[in-house]
């Protein structure tokens, strides 16, 4: 779905109609809970209320993500240095992020300081060690890619074959030089 062009050019040109419908779901629901006193997030087990305030919530979530999407897709349409670093980084940092994290906040969770400066102090190191060990990998990663491009070029080559009717013609040119060029060619006269 996401690679098809309608849909690209359907959510860039409404928008701003997410935007709208994302405000009226968040209202919706603001609504639902002073209004309707809604125990949110959700005490009771399942009721009317309970379905309509899920549904308000969807189409909420839904519009809000277009809506991300189609400024992304208007106001992102460009390339840059930094865009191509970042998307060769990607699969490197997606690798490294959860285990830095989970290693750095082991250490600094037992500290004794409020939740924001373990916060700011765990996303900050977690993010300088990751960015540390990402350019390496990086680099490790281009050129493994590179050497398997030209590993699976040489395994092509290697396990080519000729197009049909060359092996025939190849046969043929080699019976001709063992048989003094007096082989029939034909292949009706072969049948026969």
């Amino acid at each position: 779905m996401a690679a098809d062009i309608r849909f690209t050019e359907g959510y860039k040109r409404l928008g701003w109609v997410f935007l709208v419908l994302g405000i009226a779901a968040y209202a919706g629901e603001g609504a639902l809970i002073i209004g309707f006193h809604y125990p949110y997030p959700g005490a009771e087990s399942f009721s009317w209320t309970y379905v309509l305030f899920n549904i308000v919530i969807s189409i909420g979530n839904f519009c809000w993500v277009m809506f991300i999407l189609s400024l992304t897709a208007k106001y992102m349409n460009f390339n840059n240095k930094a865009l191509t670093y970042g998307s060769e980084a990607v699969l490197p940092f997606y690798i490294f992020h959860q285990t830095i994290i989970l290693c750095v906040g082991w250490f600094v969770i037992r500290w004794n300081m409020g939740i924001g400066p373990k916060y700011l102090i765990i996303a900050l190191v977690s993010f300088a060690l990751i960015m540390a060990l990402v350019r390496p990998a990086r680099q490790t990663f281009q050129r493994d890619a590179v050497f398997l491009r030209h590993a699976t070029k040489e395994e092509a080559f290697k396990n080519t074959r000729p197009e049909p009717g060359k092996d025939f013609r190849l046969i043929v040119k080699r019976l001709d030089r063992v048989g003094g060029g007096k082989v029939n060619h034909s292949p009706i006269s072969r049948c026969t």
